[in-house]
């Protein structure tokens, strides 16, 4: 149903051209070419305006999907898991800031400098250009994410950096982003530009294709609609480190009852048992 809904407001703002408001915004300069960029940042008034506009962006996605999903689900609200829920908030809303921060600088100043960069401003672009975009950016974005998720579970890295994400054992879809700031730079704007350097991929549909991964990752976090078993990842740490699931099963690193015969047993399942 999310999927008609965003397939819906695009269609809106295709047929409105929701460029032609975007002068309405004070300061921000809206793209003469969105086969170029998204964004058009040419000084640093330019950079902390943009900034301003991501940062609200991102930061209403990101409270109203985690809302959207903790509302609608089942799992009783109890005391330890509001507090985490609200420690997980306070950890997202941080992590964000530099992700922000970070996307917008790389937009800035490194963008310009990938090899694709306004690559069909003066190429043609359908279907077969689309269906190879999506492909390599699913599986560039899943290898980044693999194989910097396994260097976080290195000793050093995961007593200084990801042990903060693992503290939500049992995580709401606000966890997504209750990371610490470096591993959310690395594993956000850093795995969703990767795949670029590869192949041509439109900014338009580049960044949609980022958005549908990010609320995505807040849906793995709430459990409901996982079918890669991420939550398993939360549950018995050492399986399921990839987003798509295509290097857990090539390095045979997903979760199989023979590698964890001790079922998980959650903290809602042991309190229904108890009332029983």
């Amino acid at each position: 149903m999310r999927i008609f809904i965003l397939l819906g407001i695009i269609g809106m703002a295709a047929a409105l051209n929701v460029m032609d408001y975007a002068y309405l915004l004070p300061g921000f300069k809206p793209p003469t070419d969105l086969n170029k960029q998204l964004l058009i940042i040419e000084n640093i008034q330019d950079f902390f305006i943009a900034n301003l506009y991501v940062g609200i962006f991102y930061y209403l996605t990101y409270m109203l999907t985690g809302a959207l999903f903790e509302f609608t689900n089942p799992i009783p609200k109890t005391a330890q898991r509001v507090k985490s829920m609200n420690l997980e908030i306070r950890r997202g809303l941080a992590a964000l800031f530099w992700v922000v921060l970070f996307a917008t600088f790389f937009m800035w100043k490194i963008e310009p400098l990938t090899p694709y960069f306004g690559y069909y401003s003066d190429h043609s672009f359908g279907i077969k250009e689309w269906v190879i975009g999506l492909l390599v950016y699913a599986v560039g974005f899943d290898f980044w994410f693999y194989i910097t998720h396994i260097i976080l579970h290195l000793p050093w890295f995961w007593k200084h950096i990801h042990k903060q994400h693992h503290e939500f054992i049992e995580p709401t879809a606000f966890a997504q982003d209750a990371v610490h700031p470096l591993e959310a730079i690395v594993q956000g704007p850093l795995g969703h530009f990767f795949p670029c350097l590869f192949y041509p991929i439109p900014p338009v549909w580049h960044h949609l294709f980022g958005f549908l991964t990010a609320v995505y990752a807040q849906a793995a976090h709430d459990a409901r609609w996982d079918p890669f078993g991420h939550i398993n990842h939360h549950f018995y740490v050492t399986c399921n480190y990839g987003i798509w699931g295509f290097c857990d099963r090539f390095f045979q690193t997903n979760f199989s009852t023979s590698r964890f015969p001790v079922r998980y047993i959650p903290s809602w399942e042991k309190s229904e048992k108890k009332q029983k």
